[in-house]
């Protein structure tokens, strides 16, 4: 779970000052750093009201860290961040880096897949020296020290990982979590208290690839995001490295009903570590005699 206590290892020295500027060594030790030392330091997200660094953002503010972040476009979830304390900035501008608010450079800037390497804040975080980094390198440390389950897929991810934080929340688990879409109940994530972290694992621009997690669930593997990936075989490579990832001991859940997935169990998978879910014969947990109306789906589970 995140560090809630102080630590020796935590040093003043870690912090240098030049120029008036205030970074750490390496920004992976922001996470390092007890509760009460957080507000020190801000992470300035570029493209805060994606639906890939909104959650982050909302996380960052869970942890205790100054947050802010920019967007050419205000939106709902703009707006949400900047209630909780966001310093939220419409457009893209050099001078966004720069705030009464926030006197110092950031301490990392965490820049959206869909940002362009020439944008203004990006060239000025450059200039100064400020780490640019993206979801792939950021997810790892952000999430290191808790228990990760991770969920990819082509399809159905976004659903498997609200359903999943829903039954641990419900269980008083306190989960944090990062789902890519607002779930009643839920919102989009949380920083949570808890050994466990759900994160909906996604795998444009190989953001997935900064985890490493203990349980993996895959739901479906099915060729998506030509931009990212140019055939069939550099997603399904994607996919591979991701399940190698895992932390050692780490265990795999997948949908047997995927074609793609069979295949991949088929290479990759083992009894140990491996296991089925489905309705079709072979599963190691099958659903049968399933029933889907309007309110409810009822099945028959086979062990």
């Amino acid at each position: 779970m995140f560090n809630n206590s102080p630590t020796s290892a935590w040093h003043v020295q870690r912090i240098f000052r030049t120029n008036s500027r205030n970074h750490v060594m390496s920004w992976h030790s922001l996470f390092q750093a007890p509760p009460a030392h957080r507000h020190r330091y801000r992470v300035h997200l570029v493209g805060i009201g994606g639906t890939g660094l909104a959650p982050i953002a909302n996380v960052l503010l869970d942890m205790g860290f100054q947050v802010s972040g920019s967007d050419m476009h205000s939106s709902p979830r703009t707006t949400w961040l900047d209630q909780l304390g966001a310093s939220i900035m419409i457009g893209h501008d050099p001078r966004h880096l720069y705030q009464d608010k926030h006197p110092q450079l950031p301490d990392v800037v965490l820049a959206s897949s869909a940002v362009p390497a020439e944008n203004p804040e990006l060239v000025e975080a450059r200039r100064q020296g400020v780490p640019i980094i993206h979801r792939r390198e950021f997810l790892g440390p952000l999430t290191r020290g808790r228990r990760v389950i991770a969920v990819a897929g082509t399809h159905g991810k976004t659903t498997t990982t609200a359903m999943i934080t829903h039954i641990l929340t419900k269980a008083g688990v306190e989960p944090g979590y990062i789902i890519g879409s607002e779930v009643p109940g839920l919102g989009i994530s949380a920083a949570g208290i808890g050994p466990l972290f759900v994160i909906e694992a996604d795998e444009y621009d190989y953001a997935f690839l900064g985890l490493s997690p203990a349980i993996a669930v895959l739901t479906s593997l099915d060729w998506d995001h030509p931009d990212c990936f140019p055939n069939r075989q550099s997603y399904e490579f994607a996919f591979r490295k991701f399940v190698r990832n895992l932390r050692p001991g780490g265990q795999v859940l997948y949908c047997r009903d995927d074609v793609g997935l069979r295949g991949l169990a088929t290479s990759l998978g083992d009894p140990e570590h491996w296991h089925s879910y489905g309705s079709r014969n072979g599963a190691g947990w099958k659903a049968g005699n399933i029933e889907i109306t309007p309110k409810a789906t009822r099945y028959t589970l086979y062990l």
